[in-house]
Order: C-alpha cells, then structure tokens, then sequence
C-alpha cells in the first residue's frame, strides 16, 4: 500500500489569506489524499470563508474550535486524519503548485522522517510594516529564512505519521512548536531541508498584528525572561536602536514598529513573568470542540 498524505492546517483569523492558501494547495501537482483545516475560534470571516471553500471543494474537512493556540488545533486535525504523511502548513502562506510533491519525496523514499524548506519568501514585500518586520529579523530582502541557514535541523513541514505519534503530537505550551516535536524524540538534525519546495508567506503588515506577534513571542517563550533581555527590549534601549537602524535603512517608519514590537514583547515578556512567579498556568484547557 502506497503512502497517503493528509495536509492539517490550523487557522486563526486568516479572512485575508485562507483562500489563496487552499486554492494554492487544491492545484498541487501531487494527490493529497485529505485537506483538513481547523478553524481555532477565529473573530472574523475566516469560518464563513471556509464554508464557501468546501461548497465548490467538497473534499476539503473543515472543523470548528473555541481559541486556543496553533498547536492546540493541530493536534485536532491530527486526530481527523488517516495519511502516513502529515503536512502542516500555516493558514497565512500561499504555494507553488510543486510544493508538496518536493516536500514528500524524501519521505516517501525513506530517507528521512521528516522534511522542511528554507525556500520561503515574503508575500507581501511592498508594505511597509512587513519590511520592518525583516529588518527587525536580520532576514534578507524578501525571504522569511536566511540563505545560508543549515540543511538539517529540528524543524519540519511534513512528518511520518508514526513519528508524529511517537512524539506525542505538538506541545500546547511554549514557543515554536514544531520544533520541540522532534526534539521530544530525541533525534538530532532529524528534518532535511528540501531544495524547490517553494512558499510564501504574510509578515504582519498593520501595527496590531506587529504587537499581536511580537506579544505572543514574549508571552510564550520565544524570548527567554532574563534581566538582559528586560534591558535589551527597555524602552530607552528600543529607542536607541530604532533609531540607528531607521537611519541605516533609511525608514524613518522602522523606529514607530520598533518601540510598538519592543513593547510588546517586554510586556509578554512581564506576564509570562508573573504567571510563573505565582503558579499560574493559562495553558491548561479543556478543548470542548466542536466541528
């Protein structure tokens, strides 16, 4: 028996990209056995767009969830689907038609469990806030990965099904989730990076998703919680280096997203902070899904 591909998204207030993300995945140049996407409690149009979706795409599974997190979603649409391979794209990226089909074959012959790309641009270069976003990053012009990063590590996009299992799904706490599914198998470098598989994907282009992002990041962990990343992201130190590097740039506009992004993540930063410091733990939650 062949090996089948089950691609779980997980979606979260995407009215602006859902679409083109599905449409992108619907014309792939390999046969994809499920489409599922789990709506996690989205506030805007994102649920309505999918049901319009799945009335001229009926093979897609779509399921509904109150908010939680990415990971949380994902470990549902997990449970929905039967594939060997697992594919877990993000709802706010868009596909070239070759994408899966690269992203597979490694699996599919074997050689390795899991697989990733480092061939992933920004969508949307011409807005402003997106360009801060890469500046604050160090990340070349238009690329959401720097092009000497290595090419194995613990990061993937696609997985073997048993291995997924193994490691008993994502962490519904923390940061980074999909590389602490690798890491829980104690495996090193266990993703290949795959050479083709070519994506696309939206950097935040308003201010509120810039502190959105930037919040999430300080609130789940991605920056360590220590006296030198307090000062580092302070707001005389964010000034000081929003300036420079509005001047080198020569966008005044990056110093307005550098205090909001700084702010943000100090302020995540301060209730991760106090959460841990009086035993607090938001992350617990009974799922109560429904679909």
């Amino acid at each position: 028996m062949g090996k089948t591909i089950s691609v779980i998204i997980a979606a979260y207030n995407e009215e602006k990209h859902i679409r083109k993300c599905l449409a992108t995945l619907v014309q792939q140049t390999v046969n994809l056995d499920e489409l599922i996407v789990v709506d996690d409690g989205s506030t805007d149009k994102t649920w309505e767009k999918l049901t319009a979706f799945k009335k001229t795409h009926p093979q897609i599974h779509i399921y509904r969830i109150k908010h939680f997190e990415q990971a949380t979603a994902r470990n549902l649409g997990f449970t929905k689907s039967t594939g060997n391979i697992l594919v877990f794209p993000d709802a706010d990226y868009y596909f070239d038609r070759k994408f899966i089909e690269r992203l597979v074959k490694p699996i599919m012959t074997g050689k390795v469990i899991a697989t990733y790309t480092n061939d992933e641009y920004v969508a949307n270069p011409e807005n402003v806030w997106s360009q801060c976003w890469n500046i604050n990053a160090y990340l070349p012009k238009n690329r959401r990965i720097p092009i000497n990063d290595p090419i194995r590590g613990n990061n993937f996009r696609a997985i073997m099904r048993n291995a997924f299992i193994k490691a008993g799904g994502f962490s519904e706490t923390g940061y980074s989730n999909d590389i602490t599914v690798l890491n829980k198998l104690g495996v090193n470098n266990a993703g290949l990076v795959v050479p083709g598989a070519i994506c696309y994907h939206y950097n935040p282009d308003t201010l509120v998703k810039v502190f959105d992002g930037a919040y999430r990041k300080g609130r789940k962990g991605g920056v360590p919680v220590t006296l030198k990343n307090y000062i580092i992201f302070s707001p005389f130190n964010s000034l000081r280096k929003g300036l420079i590097d509005a001047i080198r740039e020569r966008k005044p506009w990056y110093l307005v997203f550098k205090l909001i992004f700084d702010f943000a993540l100090f302020s995540g930063m301060t209730v991760r902070l106090w959460l841990t410091l009086f035993n607090a733990n938001p992350n617990i939650k009974n799922l109560g899904s429904k679909t």
